[in-house]
């Protein structure tokens, strides 16, 4: 096999496909998932036909024990068909080998943010003509109201779908121009307007999260960035809407009090299944059993990653979850010492999305979330890529 396919041209082909996924991310789920499988199936042929060690790198370890796990918690469910079918979405988690097993030129690696940036800042704008329209021409519907403006959805389906994803490209963007890029600026501004018009307060949490550590990071650009903490309170207390969004939030919102009882669902469903959880896609399913009580809104998640993760699969399910961000962590931060100009410029943007997507994540189900969670899985896997030789 390795006759027809040389290392140099399924390494081409892995970089058109990851472009490919780029040019889709901010506005076509279908599209990016269709480019993010092309990248799955050439990385691991890739990887086995060349890179096999890549096979024992730590993250790889930590995915594959992932995905064993939490197979593993589907088997043994009540329900093990329905489970194995909902457990089959992770497929996607093994984009962060293809990702790592990608060398990129820094010809292309600099077209594919730039298309990146256009494409998402081209959305931005939309999403704030949504915020005074209240029409998503998109899906030809008109937008729930918040006071005199409108919830944007950009081209997304749901509020906190895009906000969440314009929260990580935002911090990508902002991240690179800390180091190196100043092509990046206007996209994250424009972003960050896009995060702020979604009215997702979990991506507003999560995106300050993500200025600190960039902040931390990245000291000498400390006035700048807590300058765009400083504009995003300005454009949140300059609306009504926005501003009573903000003051909104306490225990008794009934939002509040739901994503209560829902945490304490999932935590009694933990309690009862603590090794291997209750498989995968199964909240709904076992909800009246392990009923909290008080007041909910949805049954289909717990709004928090974390403890959706330990109900579905458990501790052993839970453990290389969190340990594949924990080792992202340790070895962008190597990165980052020893790297300059772009390539420390991904790295930093990468931690800072990333960290905004953990933070946002204790208050909604993000990795569940395709568009969202397919964005993750490319930024663990691009910013540990390598450049050609």
């Amino acid at each position: 096999m390795k006759r027809y396919l040389s290392e140099k041209a399924l390494n081409n082909l892995l970089v058109f496909l990851w472009i490919g996924f780029l040019f889709f991310a901010p506005w076509s789920l279908a599209g990016a998932q269709a480019f993010l499988a092309g990248t799955v199936i050439v990385g691991i042929l890739n990887i086995f036909l060349y890179k096999r060690k890549l096979l024992l790198h730590p993250l790889s370890l930590c995915v594959f024990a992932y995905l064993t796990s939490y197979f593993i918690s589907s088997l043994l469910a009540s329900n093990r068909c329905d489970s194995i079918r909902s457990f089959a979405n992770e497929w996607m988690v093994l984009a962060i080998l293809s990702g790592i097993a990608t060398r990129w030129t820094e010809k292309r690696r600099r077209f594919a943010l730039y298309l990146l940036f256009v494409i998402l800042s081209i959305v931005s704008v939309y999403a704030a003509w949504q915020f005074f329209s209240g029409v998503d021409l998109y899906r030809a519907r008109m937008l729930e109201p918040a006071g005199s403006f409108f919830i944007a959805t950009g081209v997304f389906g749901q509020h906190l779908t895009f906000g969440t994803m314009y929260m990580m490209l935002a911090l990508f963007a902002f991240g690179i121009f800390a180091s190196e890029g100043r092509f990046s600026f206007p996209s994250g501004i424009l972003a960050t307007v896009s995060v702020v018009v979604s009215f997702a307060r979990s991506a507003w949490l999560g995106f300050v999260a993500g200025i600190v550590s960039l902040a931390f990071c990245k000291k000498r650009k400390v006035a700048f960035l807590f300058f765009i903490l400083f504009l995003v309170a300005v454009l949140i207390f300059l609306f009504p809407s926005l501003r009573e969004r903000v003051m909104d939030l306490h225990f008794g919102e009934v939002a509040v009090e739901s994503r209560i009882t829902l945490l304490r669902t999932a935590f009694n469903m933990f309690k009862a299944h603590p090794f291997f959880g209750i498989g995968a896609g199964n909240f709904s399913t076992y909800f009246d059993e392990f009923y909290a009580g008080g007041v909910y809104d949805n049954t289909c998640h717990p709004h928090n990653d974390y403890l959706n993760i330990l109900a579905s699969g458990g501790i052993f399910t839970f453990v290389p979850f969190i340990s594949i961000f924990i080792l992202f962590f340790v070895l962008i931060l190597r990165r980052m010492k020893s790297s300059e100009g772009l390539d420390e410029g991904i790295a930093l943007g990468s931690l800072s999305a990333v960290v905004g997507f953990l933070v946002a994540s204790f208050f909604q189900c993000n990795w569940t979330d395709a568009e969202v969670g397919e964005f993750v899985v490319f930024l663990l896997g691009f910013a540990l890529s390598g450049g050609e030789r």
